[in-house]
């Protein structure tokens, strides 16, 4: 199974405890002043919150932007999804790609509007619905529940935490990999909150991104990957 290779190759290591406090408080700072507001993040409809998680999955942020509105503006509640013609959700869902998406949107509204509109408020639960897994059901309770218990980790979390701590990335299963989740919930800690996960998101976005931008980046000589490249003459 992937997990266990991901176990094999990538050996627990332990980021001290003053260079995990460095890297909370550099985040916090940074975000204070640069993350972004995308609808969903002030979303009181917990039906479009979790469509939303579910959207975002494999596609950006700003693509999705447009496609959440027009969902929640067409759908109000799950109950006029479960109950809309399948060419009018098509319609709305096509411009995200991953056209399996849409049929499994449409499982996840009839079972939320069987259900009265409610939607689980736990983690196992929550993974047995169409189109929740584990990180969508992670990133719901996180950004929507405000609780989670579990570390938010998708494959920018991976590429932060490797670079900064000198985390061992060997495949592309690190994230599924029990060694490397385990780090991650050290890293976050048990007071991370939605603000922590956000910023998370965002400075993966704006400046940790595929190819980093080390010479913004206010974690950069605190950070591994950031003083071999400043070492080398990098920019």
């Amino acid at each position: 199974m992937p997990e266990r290779i991901a176990d094999r190759q990538a050996a627990p290591t332990c980021p001290a405890s003053t260079r995990v406090a460095r890297f909370r408080a550099g985040l916090r700072r940074w975000g204070s002043t640069q993350t972004i507001h995308f609808p969903w993040r002030r979303s009181a409809n917990k039906f479009h919150a979790l469509v939303a998680e579910v959207m975002l999955q494999r596609t950006r942020a700003n693509q999705v932007k447009q496609v959440y509105e027009t969902f929640c503006s067409s759908f109000p509640t799950a109950h006029s999804a479960a109950l809309a013609p399948t060419e009018k959700l098509r319609k709305v869902l096509k411009p995200l790609g991953l056209p399996h998406r849409i049929p499994q949107v449409r499982r996840l509204a009839q079972y939320i509007a069987r259900n009265g509109g409610k939607i689980p408020a736990d983690h196992k639960s929550l993974t047995s619905l169409p189109a929740v897994g584990e990180y969508v059901a992670t990133a719901f309770l996180l950004f929507h529940g405000r609780t989670s218990g579990r570390p938010l980790v998708d494959a920018n979390v991976v590429r932060l935490y490797s670079r900064y701590f000198g985390l061992p990335l060997h495949t592309v299963e690190t994230r599924r990999s029990t060694s490397f989740r385990a780090q991650a919930s050290r890293i976050q800690g048990p007071r991370f909150r939605s603000v922590d996960g956000y910023t998370t998101l965002d400075f993966c976005r704006m400046v940790c991104t595929s190819t980093p931008r080390c010479s913004e980046c206010i974690l950069r000589l605190s950070c591994v990957y950031g003083r071999r490249t400043n070492s080398a003459g990098g920019h």
